[in-house]
């Protein structure tokens, strides 16, 4: 029994084992994971999406038009009272029974380089839906590298105030004895106190500020609540040696940007659109020529056959003049008819037609000529937009450049105020403790070395973050 009891303990053991290995690996989320999943559940780009196959539809509709139009159709119907029979001729007053069978074609031969144009401009439609459903995609994945940065950033700075909490925590320990023991008033346990306090506080703030990182992460990946308590990052590892280097100029950041960037290729096709579009317009000035053809055959039920042997009979007719003798003509009674049967009449009626036809337009409401003046509008407002988005992007690069330089200075500034303040304070707790500085001092020593980590930790990933904005623009990508 106790053999079986360990056995079962061991394979519950392993059973948990893999499924926390396994949810430790589902939950380890890296940049490039978190960016694709944004894809993946972000409505707009989903909206995005749809509007490109709805113009890749669009085109394909639109070449297929350049083909012959082909249509099949069938008719059964029945006719009363006076009518003529369209397969007879014939007057026909009872309820008579037709049908009709057709197939025809229609090709267009030329209209000006309309279609073509359409065609072209549907192409070009095509393409700019896809550049800007990368520039959606890019949006998002820029959103979320900010919000991955901004947990990291919030991360080290849990830690730093966790770490002032255990050195005013040490202090109150050693504070307490000293006062225990006679050597320090118990006024300086209390300002030790304070201070600690002070530190807890701070603590609760940067775990504050983490959780609500943590959430705006969550929700650009539309997490469920529990994925938004229980997720943890991959934590990249950076090394800033970019902090000395020379950054590429505005100008080389800009020309790198306006050859890869998605909004710039984006309005560029719809320029080109715009422009097919004011050709295709001017096309509908032009004649059209376009040839047609069908075949198709019928039944009618008026279309009677006699049946049975005739009455053979005669009838007068007339005299003959000079004589006055009766003229006779024989006559046949048939006793009764029936329809000529339906695959008779259907070779008997069977028709085709072959045409081609001419349209010249002359005057169509203006109709024509607005459809231009439209286009052309289209087509300066197309120019227009591509040197708004050019100018906004030189704009951003220009912004991102400027930030990027910043960053680097502030840096730079913060990690020598840094070792600065973590020398101070490494002589401050050594002089603290061997009684030579006062409490007071030793919490400014302190305070001072917590701002300073803290202002580090800010420019360390405002650098970070600045920097994958330049590489971004520069075309490799978002990463860290």
């Amino acid at each position: 029994m106790t053999r079986l009891a360990r056995l079962f303990g061991f394979i519950l053991c392993s059973i948990f084992s893999i499924l926390g290995t396994e949810i430790q690996a589902q939950a380890d989320l890296s940049l490039k994971t978190c960016v694709e999943r944004a894809w993946a559940e972000n409505i707009e780009v989903q909206s995005r999406d749809i509007d490109r196959e709805l113009v890749e539809i669009g085109w394909k509709q639109r070449r297929a038009s350049m083909l012959p139009s082909l249509n099949a159709g069938a008719t059964h119907g029945y006719n009363w009272g006076q009518t003529i029979d369209p397969f007879t001729n014939q007057f026909a007053t009872d309820r008579v029974r037709n049908n009709n069978f057709f197939l025809s074609s229609e090709l267009l031969l030329f209209n000006g380089f309309a279609l073509q144009n359409d065609i072209r401009r549907a192409e070009l439609d095509t393409k700019a839906a896809k550049e800007e459903l990368r520039r959606t995609r890019n949006d998002i994945a820029l959103l979320v590298a900010q919000s991955f940065v901004n947990i990291l950033f919030n991360q080290e700075q849990l830690k730093a105030a966790q770490a002032q909490v255990d050195i005013s925590q040490r202090q109150e320990d050693r504070m307490q004895r000293m006062v225990n023991a006679g050597q320090e008033a118990i006024a300086s346990l209390y300002e030790v106190q304070a201070n600690l306090a002070t530190d807890l506080a701070n603590q609760t703030t940067a775990e504050n500020n983490l959780a609500v990182a943590r959430l705006g992460l969550a929700n650009l990946l539309l997490m469920d609540p529990s994925e938004t308590q229980n997720f943890v990052l991959e934590v990249p590892d950076v090394e800033i040696d970019s902090a000395n280097t020379e950054l590429p100029t505005v100008g080389m950041v800009y020309e790198a940007a306006l050859s890869h960037l998605p909004q710039i290729s984006a309005v560029e096709f719809r320029e080109t659109s715009a422009d097919a579009s004011w050709s295709a317009a001017k096309g509908g000035r032009s004649p059209r020529v376009s040839l047609s053809g069908s075949v198709g055959s019928g039944y009618s039920g008026a279309n009677q056959i006699p049946t049975g042997d005739p009455e053979i009979g005669t009838q007068e007719i007339g005299f003959v003049e000079g004589t006055n003798d009766v003229v006779l003509t024989p006559t046949f009674a048939f006793p009764d008819f029936e329809p000529r049967p339906f695959e008779d009449q259907l070779d008997d009626n069977f028709n085709q037609s072959l045409s081609l036809r001419l349209t010249v337009p002359v005057f169509n409401g203006l109709q024509v000529s607005s459809d231009i003046q439209r286009a052309k509008l289209e087509q300066e407002r197309a120019r227009l937009n591509v040197q708004a988005t050019k100018n906004q992007l030189l704009q951003d690069v220009q912004q991102a450049h400027a930030d990027a330089l910043a960053a680097r200075r502030n840096y730079l500034a913060a990690s020598r105020s840094r070792e600065a303040a973590a020398l101070n304070f490494q002589n401050a707790e050594v002089r603290f403790e061997q009684e030579m500085m006062s409490p007071v001092d030793f919490n400014v020593a302190k305070s001072n070395l917590a701002r300073v980590e803290a202002d580090f930790i800010r420019a360390k990933y405002d650098l970070i973050f600045r920097n994958a904005i330049i590489e971004f623009y520069m075309g490799r990508g978002i990463q860290l």
